[in-house]
């Protein structure tokens, strides 16, 4: 099996990597919700990282603690700290919302990190993307507040989450 995979074309490895990894995030979205009434949604993400650290350490032992070496320190920390916390947000979310306003809050990660490539990169946003930009944002305002109700916390911690990935 392991050598049809490897005989497969790209763009046939590429769908069926995507669809692990979409059924791996649903079952953990799912176990999220289901144990968020037992344990905070730092406590989840700090067994997520830990389960995440087992499955690597095959490879780690392997490759040896040198494959780790970064040559920028403080953003590779900085990106870690980032992720982490998105994670805890993301995951607040998800305990409190429902699992589709969640992720359809969860979709505007791309139009934040259009907004990031624009600041950081200096990428050039043509009319078009300014368009699709102010049409995403107002679907997720609509998400948000369909009528005059108060913005939960659960949906800001996912649109915090959103900002933090991208």
């Amino acid at each position: 099996m392991i050598a049809a995979f490897g005989n497969m074309s790209p763009v046939t490895k590429g769908a069926l990597w995507m669809t692990g990894a979409s059924l791996i995030f649903s079952i953990t979205f799912g176990v999220v919700r289901q144990i968020s009434g037992e344990m905070s949604s730092a406590e989840i993400t700090f067994f997520r990282s830990l389960f995440g650290v087992c499955f690597m350490l095959p490879w780690l032992i392997r490759s040896g603690i040198t494959s780790l070496r970064t040559s920028r320190p403080v953003i590779y920390g900085l990106r870690a700290v980032t992720i982490y916390s998105g994670i805890v947000c993301w995951f607040y979310g998800l305990a409190h919302l429902d699992l589709a306003e969640a992720t359809a809050l969860y979709f505007t990660t791309p139009l934040f990190t259009v907004l990031f490539a624009k600041a950081t990169l200096k990428e050039d946003i043509g009319p078009r993307r300014w368009a699709a930009l102010l049409v995403g944002f107002a679907g997720a305002l609509i998400i948000i507040r369909p009528g005059f109700v108060e913005l939960s916390p659960p949906a800001i911690s996912v649109l915090v989450a959103a900002l933090l990935f991208g």
